[in-house]
């Protein structure tokens, strides 16, 4: 644009000062006004007057007096200087930016050449001048600078660097833009980046997976994301997370338009995440091994305990009958064979409870099936307590493993018969709902017995934890407790409610199911 400038500034020299070259020269641009210096006239074509909204009587027609009320004041030192310089033939002409006052008040930018013509000596010096408005340029460029600083502002809020990145066909790559946070980050000013894209330090180990990362992006046009370490100029590191879009233009060339993500602190804290749940992992496997070796004491001691006191029964048994024929000891032996009875009851519960915690065999099976059996285990007591047992709702088929739930059923039913008043025939109903959305079947086995306390609905779960004397009722005191864990090893849970006393319970607890299907009766 320049040299067009000063292609126009080499005609206007050319133009001679007479009159007809005077109008030749209004009629070949839209704007100009000329300065004869000697006399100091100012002339100002009709086309600029226009754009200022001027008559030509609003304007004096002295250029000393004209220029001042007409030039913007900042404008007038710098522009008459420039002025000056050329009428001295310091300079040929000169080109300048300047804002003109409107009639209205408001002022327009305009560019103006302006030239000193002086064929001979003896003609008079005249300065001629184009002007062209460039109003609508400037506050275009106004406009663009503030969106520029609203886009700065933007991207210094941005808790990442800014970049794009560039590849082109020619092998050639580096950052055309990169955002102000970078040295803050990297220790890099963004010039630096600009200039040698190398200056961001990429860790040896990295090297090729970047490369590689930004090839397959570009080969399968997708988007580009990649996390490694840069190297800072003090010698540390820092993780970087990088996400674009590569845009391809039709030459050829990509650019990546993204965001370079500082994760140390995240990736530090993963490190150590990582490191605890490593510790972790090899804690719970001691303790699972420490576990099992408990579980597998338990079990072998009381299977081992089973054959001396069935010994110890059969001869406290004896005892008992040669006391009654001889009519000594028989107090002594009733106690022996009431103990080893008891303790086998113990020993026999503490069996149990070591098996519920032993490797499970899941598979689908029908709760009702599972029902049945546990009843006829309880036949006796069924019989001798004339209860009965309904089955009012339950799902075609549970995911379990059908031993330990067979015990779950058995100590839950016999507790409903078992803990009734006297005088009262006990009444077991049999329920379940369907929770989908947990995958689980809450059972419900509700009876109509002595109830029990809201004080002591969770310490009843506890093992060798008694509510009654064993001359109120029969028992060892883990039954629930063997209940609650074999509960838990299928992941659900265990509860009861009862409004009290004689009030009757409910024991409730959650078993997953193989499929969603419908409750039949």
């Amino acid at each position: 644009m320049t040299h067009l400038y000063l292609e126009q500034a080499s005609e206007i020299k050319q133009i001679k000062t007479d009159q007809r070259q005077h109008r030749l020269l209004h009629t070949l641009y839209d704007a100009t006004l000329e300065w004869q210096i000697e006399d100091n006239n100012l002339l100002i074509s009709p086309r600029l007057l226009e754009i200022l909204g001027y008559k030509p009587e609003d304007i004096p027609n002295q250029a000393t007096q004209a220029y001042p009320e007409l030039l913007h004041p900042d404008d007038i030192q710098p522009s008459w200087q420039k002025l000056q310089d050329c009428i001295n033939k310091k300079t040929d002409y000169f080109i300048n930016n300047q804002r003109i006052r409107h009639k209205q008040g408001h002022y327009l930018w305009f560019l103006g050449i302006a030239v000193l013509i002086q064929h001979n000596k003896s003609d008079p010096p005249v300065i001629f001048a184009n002007a062209i408005d460039i109003s609508q340029d400037k506050n275009l460029i106004q406009k663009l600078s503030e969106k520029e600083q609203q886009f700065e502002h933007i991207v210094s809020q941005v808790p990442g660097i800014i970049f794009q990145w560039y590849q082109k066909k020619n092998g050639e790559r580096g950052f055309s833009y990169v955002s102000p946070r970078i040295e803050e980050v990297l220790q890099i000013s963004p010039n630096e980046a600009l200039n040698d894209w190398q200056t961001v330090n990429v860790h040896p180990d990295d090297k090729k997976g970047l490369e590689q990362s930004i090839k397959q992006s570009i080969v399968e046009q997708k988007d580009w994301n990649y996390t490694g370490r840069a190297i800072l100029k003090d010698g540390s590191h820092r993780w970087l997370h990088g996400a674009s879009r590569p845009i391809f233009v039709e030459n050829g060339d990509v650019y990546f338009n993204g965001i370079l993500m500082d994760i140390t602190e995240r990736h530090q804290l993963e490190a150590s995440l990582e490191q605890k749940n490593q510790k972790l992992s090899l804690t719970n496997s001691e303790l699972e091994r420490t576990n099992q070796e408990i579980e597998h004491f338990a079990y072998a001691a009381s299977h081992d305990l089973q054959e001396p006191l069935r010994s110890l029964m059969i001869y406290s048994q004896m005892l008992l009958e040669h006391s009654k024929e001889y009519g000594q000891f028989s107090d002594e032996a009733s106690c022996i064979l009431k103990a080893a009875t008891r303790m086998r009851g113990i020993v026999s519960d503490i069996l149990e409870f070591s098996n519920a915690g032993r490797i499970m065999h899941m598979q689908k099976h029908n709760p009702k099936d599972i029902i049945h059996a546990a009843c006829e285990n309880l036949e006796a007591i069924i019989t001798e307590k004339n209860a009965n047992i309904s089955i009012s709702e339950l799902p075609e088929s549970i995911f379990i493993d059908e031993r330990l739930v067979l015990v779950l059923f058995q100590n839950l039913i016999a507790n409903a018969i078992k803990y009734t008043t006297a005088n009262t025939a006990p009444n077991v109903i049999i329920s379940a709902t369907l929770n989908k959305n947990a995958h689980q079947v809450t059972i419900c086995i509700k009876d109509n017995g002595i109830g029990i306390p809201e004080r002591y609905q969770q310490q009843i779960f506890d093992a060798f934890k008694r509510l009654h004397t064993r001359q109120e009722y029969e028992g060892t005191g883990i039954g629930l407790a063997t209940c609650k864990r074999i509960v838990e090893k299928h992941h659900g849970k265990i509860w009861v409610e009862s409004s009290g006393e004689n009030e009757g319970s409910s024991f409730k607890f959650t078993l997953p199911i193989a499929e969603f299907l419908p409750i039949h009766s």
